[in-house]
C-alpha cells in the first residue's frame, strides 16, 4: 500500500468524513438518469456513499478506488444494506476496464488530487470507457474555493498543501470553467453548477489576523472583517452534468 493509501484510509477514522452525504447535485442526477440494468462506474467511490444511490436507483454498479481501506469499508456497508455490486482495486488514470463499457460514470472528489496533467489522463480515461451517449456526473474544486492559493504553487491552478496539513503533500487542483469547457469538450452539458458552502471550520488565529491585516491595508479598503471572511472560507466547486457525444457531432 503506497503512501496516498494510507492517507485516506487514515481518513476513514474521521466520524465526520465518513458520515458526509451525497452531494445533492449528483444525487438528483442519478435519480434523473435511472435506467434499470446500465452499467454505471464510481471513480473514486470511497465508502460508497454514491455507490448506494446507484444501486437504489437500478444500476449495475461498480466501484473503482485506490485505497484498500476505502474499499473494505464500502463493501462491509453495501453488504449490510443488501446491495448488488462489483469493487475494484485501482486508479483513475488507469481505469482497468475496456472502451465504451459504462452508460454512467460518477467522479467526485478525487481527480483533483494531482496536477494538470494527471487530471486531464484521469478524464481521457472516463472519456475512453463511457459509451457515447452516457453520462458523467463529476465534481471539481473551483478557483474560488479557500483553499486556493495555500501551500506551494507548481504550476497555475495546482498547489501542495503543507505536509502537516489535512491531504498535504498531495498536489490539489483548483479549476476554472475555461478549462473545464476544454477538457470536456466530446460532452453536452446538461447541468452545470458553481456551488459556494460555508467551511464550518473555524479559522485559525493567524488566518484570522491575516485577514484583519488585508482589510486594513490599502487593497482592503471598504471591506468588513465577516464580508471577508465569509467571502475567504467557503468551499467552491463545479459540478457537471454532460452527455459523451461523438466527436463528430454537430453539437461541437
Amino acid at each position: 500500500m503506497d503512501e496516498k493509501k494510507d492517507i485516506w484510509a487514515e481518513r476513514l477514522k474521521n466520524r465526520e468524513y465518513t458520515d458526509m452525504n451525497p452531494d445533492p447535485f449528483i444525487r438528483d442526477w442519478i435519480k434523473r438518469l435511472s435506467r434499470k440494468g446500465a452499467r454505471a462506474l464510481d471513480v473514486g467511490c470511497g465508502w460508497g456513499r454514491h455507490m448506494r444511490l446507484l444501486c437504489t436507483a437500478g444500476f449495475e454498479a461498480i466501484g473503482l478506488d485506490g485505497s484498500i481501506g476505502m474499499l473494505a469499508k464500502a463493501k462491509a456497508n453495501l453488504a449490510r444494506a443488501g446491495y448488488e455490486f462489483g469493487l475494484n482495486e485501482g486508479d483513475a488514470d488507469e481505469i482497468p476496464y475496456p472502451d465504451e463499457c459504462f452508460d454512467l460514470v460518477v467522479c467526485t472528489r478525487t481527480i483533483h488530487h494531482g496536477d494538470r496533467r494527471f487530471m486531464v489522463k484521469c478524464l481521457t480515461e472516463i472519456e475512453r470507457v463511457l459509451k457515447v451517449g452516457g453520462h458523467l456526473l463529476a465534481s471539481f474544486p473551483s478557483v474560488n474555493d479557500w483553499r486556493f492559493g495555500k501551500g506551494i504553487a507548481i504550476e497555475p491552478g495546482t498547489f501542495v498543501p503543507d505536509i502537516n496539513e489535512d491531504e498535504g503533500g498531495i498536489p490539489h487542483h483548483y479549476c476554472n470553467a475555461d478549462e473545464l469547457l476544454l477538457w470536456l469538450k466530446n460532452y453536452d452539458f446538461e447541468g452545470w453548477e458553481e456551488i459556494l458552502e460555508p467551511y464550518k471550520k473555524e479559522p485559525a488565529e493567524e488566518e484570522i489576523q491575516e485577514a484583519i491585516e488585508s482589510i486594513l491595508s490599502p487593497l482592503g479598503y471598504g471591506l468588513t472583517a465577516n464580508g471577508y471572511r465569509n467571502e475567504k472560507f467557503n468551499w467552491a466547486t463545479y459540478f457537471v452534468a454532460a452527455r459523451k457525444v461523438s466527436p463528430d457531432d454537430p453539437s461541437l
